[in-house]
């Protein structure tokens, strides 16, 4: 692996509701995008989680895949950017499992 290279994962998530509020998948793609170029990273992977709540980590089948191949390529994916905190988890418990895994 090139140590000058960072790469960075985005996962992306909307419930039907927030579509609406525009924070639309494509929307969080464009600005994770950008800051992860901003941070010197280089995108390799993207997860999109539609219709699902962060009320819990339960059926989020994409969230549970990302984390799984970060588990498997955790030698090369040094990131995980998401559009807020709360795409990934309203929980703090669980949000707090997701960041330990």
């Amino acid at each position: 692996m090139n140590n000058l290279i960072k790469n960075a994962v985005l996962y992306l998530r909307v419930s039907t509701e927030e579509q609406v509020e525009n924070f639309s998948l494509g929307t969080q793609e464009e600005i994770c995008t950008r800051e992860a170029q901003f941070k010197g990273y280089k995108v390799t992977k993207i997860f999109k989680e539609e219709g699902k709540s962060a009320k819990t980590i339960v059926g989020r089948k994409i969230l549970i895949e990302m984390l799984e191949y970060c588990r498997k390529n955790k030698s090369e994916v040094e990131a995980v950017i998401i559009y807020k905190t709360d795409r990934l988890s309203r929980q703090i418990f669980d949000y707090l499992i997701i960041r330990k895994k």
